[in-house]
């Protein structure tokens, strides 16, 4: 599969979000008695990594282990089924921060979110403030 210049390769990544205390990874985390859900993971966490797999052009799935991650009443939760996001680039630099992203609904109705509220620091896949801008290391191959 060829992929654009700016389309992510797919691969095993630790993804970070890129906020006002730098740069944090997302995990999968049950948070003040919620259901597990993609989070920010609080500091001297370890950032796990996860599996990006490429399904059509700049669609990918997300996993950790053998759970996929998919939009579920209104958070961005664990998922037996797959589910296509749509990951586009919103620029290219040096440094660490160099290539930043956007995690999208499939049918672009809204990205990946940060919210802060009611005991959540969990992602949802809509943007109430702005679209979450994250960064991927590591991306080591899949064939």
């Amino acid at each position: 599969m060829s992929n654009s210049s700016t389309e992510l390769p797919q691969g095993i990544y630790e993804i970070y979000e890129d906020g006002p205390a730098g740069l944090q990874p997302l995990g999968i985390k049950s948070v003040n008695g919620f259901p597990d859900q993609v989070v920010v993971l609080p500091a001297g966490h370890q950032a796990p990594l996860w599996t990006v797999r490429r399904v059509a052009t700049n669609t990918f799935t997300f996993s950790l282990g053998d759970a996929f991650v998919a939009p579920t009443h209104n958070y961005v939760m664990p998922s037996s089924t797959a589910y296509g996001w749509k990951v586009t680039r919103q620029y290219s630099g040096n440094g660490p921060r160099a290539d930043m992203y956007t995690i999208q609904r499939s049918d672009g109705s809204g990205a990946w979110a940060y919210l802060v509220g009611g005991g959540r620091r969990g992602l949802v896949p809509f943007t109430p403030i702005g679209d979450l801008e994250v960064s991927f290391f590591g991306g080591s191959g899949l064939v």
